[in-house]
């Protein structure tokens, strides 16, 4: 199971009207450097608890929004805490209190939302397993730091990807569903795979209703292959069948 960008959950936020920016921006903000894709959109807390109190280092910098994925469906939907330190050279600067603080004032502003269980601790490449193995020395004393995660730019995408990383994953086994074609079509003839041609034909308009797109052009592309490798029919009227039924998946395939 991955973890994926949601940014739903965002959007969704109260907190959106006022307070949505992308990640990236934030970054070019606070660092004048340009890491993130543009699709990571976040609520920028710094800001939201800077029209609070006046103190924008009392929060972490953003939460965006995730989610698990399997077979093509986003669950648990929830805030992730981010906050980028692409400044620090060492762990020498480091002040777990105030990074302790950060994590649990951000988690009181978000009261009520679900939260990702691991904050996120953005370093340079450099930085990073410096500060892994910080926070892994201060685990044994703070048991919320065990749940911290320091990573650089790299491990961020290793770790959280956008969904159209992944290919879709059709509902039905469409191996099998060329298998029943053409066993239909090896025992029982031309009309018995006809119907079940149009059978799915049918299933596959459905999806399209439906507007799951990808699971209606998988289901028609097999159907399509199969019907070109067909051998020519000494039957005009089969040839002329099989062309009507090709017509009928085009629109499904555009």
């Amino acid at each position: 199971m991955a973890l994926v960008i949601d940014n739903g959950v965002v959007i969704k936020h109260s907190l959106a009207e006022h307070f949505l920016s992308e990640l990236d921006a934030l970054c070019e903000r606070d660092y004048g450097m340009s890491y993130f894709h543009s699709r990571i959109i976040c609520l920028d807390m710094d800001a939201y608890e800077s029209s609070l109190s006046g103190n924008n280092d009392a929060t972490m910098d953003a939460a965006i929004g995730v989610a698990n994925y399997e077979n093509n469906r986003k669950t648990d939907s929830r805030h992730l805490l981010v906050e980028l330190r692409f400044k620090y050279k060492s762990t020498n600067n480091f002040k777990v209190e105030n990074m302790r603080q950060k994590v649990s004032h951000t988690k009181d502003l978000l009261l009520g939302n679900l939260i990702h269980g691991d904050p996120f601790f953005l370093y340079t490449e450099e930085v990073a397993p410096k500060a892994r193995s910080y926070f892994s020395r201060l685990s044994h004393q703070y048991r919320d730091v065990c749940n911290w995660k320091a990573l650089s730019i790299s491990d961020f995408f290793g770790c959280v990807f956008d969904e159209s990383s992944f290919p879709y994953q059709p509902i039905n086994d469409l191996d099998q569903i060329v298998a029943d074609v053409s066993l239909k079509y090896q025992n029982g003839g031309f009309a018995a795979m006809v119907s079940i041609v149009e059978y799915w034909i049918n299933e596959a308009k459905k999806y399209d209703l439906r507007y799951n797109k990808l699971e209606s052009r998988a289901i028609a592309g097999v159907l399509d292959a199969f019907l070109k490798q067909l051998p020519a029919s000494k039957d005009g009227f089969e040839n002329d069948y099989v062309a009507l039924l090709e017509e009928s998946l085009k629109p499904i395939l555009c």
